[in-house]
């Protein structure tokens, strides 16, 4: 991902229920960032905003792909997002995707894997 820390900071906060954090990435231009934490629980008009968005289209799918959905993961893996891959992956307990990612570097998307394992 490529923001800063301090918003991955805060984007790491509203995926764990913090709605303020939810709230600064909205105000301070992240609107994506909010859409796809509200996405991820279940807001359907929020992940229809990311997919029918070019820029964030991946975003979407990268929620769906989360929830379970293989047509959005193989999208992912046909448009060649492997951190976003690796990261489904290992929230759905695929140690192979997360030695990827810390071979990678990928700290980012092992937050988003820990945040989230247990959750979908």
């Amino acid at each position: 991902m490529k923001y800063n820390n301090n918003v991955l900071n805060v984007f790491f906060n509203g995926l764990l229920g913090d709605e303020r954090a939810k709230h600064w990435l909205y105000e301070n231009e992240y609107p994506e960032l909010t859409a796809f934490i509200n996405a991820l629980y279940g807001l359907e008009n929020a992940e229809r905003w990311l997919i029918d968005n070019n820029r964030f289209r991946y975003l979407g799918y990268f929620c769906k792909a989360i929830q379970r959905d293989a047509d959005a993961l193989e999208w992912l893996i046909d448009h060649g997002f492997d951190e976003e891959t690796a990261t489904v992956g290992m929230i759905h307990e695929k140690i192979s995707c997360e030695q990827w990612l810390l071979k990678e570097d990928k700290f980012a998307y092992i937050k988003i894997g820990e945040i989230l394992r247990n959750k979908f």
